[in-house]
């Protein structure tokens, strides 16, 4: 029989099942991994920041998630959101130059080349919705 599955998501099901992430139920839930590779993996999750736990006289006393996938996915979508947002404010500047008849047509016509290239970066929907939002 070969070694079981050990990924984030145990953890989260030991969390909820239990309100708590111990070393001991991580070895319960796991019976095919031995104790060192356990305490090697939640080293290298601890590194990339993913939990964080307390060592008490050598031991492993509280083990703690910090994110999940899902929480950061949302916050990279927040943040192409905010990014999607300036590109929107900046169509609209771009607009007063290009309609500006004091502008050189020199300025007019880089004013066009940014405003179509921020235009791309914008999809379609979020585009009709800052639209609104704006205008």
């Amino acid at each position: 029989m070969g070694k079981q599955v050990f990924t984030q998501e145990i953890l989260r099901n030991i969390q909820e099942e239990n309100g708590i992430i111990t070393l001991d139920l991580i070895l319960d839930a796991l019976p095919t991994w031995p104790e060192k590779d356990i305490k090697g993996r939640l080293s290298n999750w601890r590194y990339r920041k993913v939990i964080d736990y307390r060592v008490e006289d050598g031991e492993f006393s509280e083990i703690f998630l910090l994110k999940s996938k899902q929480e950061t996915k949302e916050e990279v979508s927040a943040g192409q959101r905010l990014k999607m947002d300036l590109y929107f404010r900046q169509v609209l500047a771009l607009t007063g130059i290009i309609e500006s008849n004091t502008s050189k047509d020199n300025d007019k016509t880089k004013a066009v080349e940014l405003q179509q290239k921020a235009m791309r970066a914008i999809p379609d929907d979020i585009y009709k919705e800052l639209s609104e939002i704006y205008e």
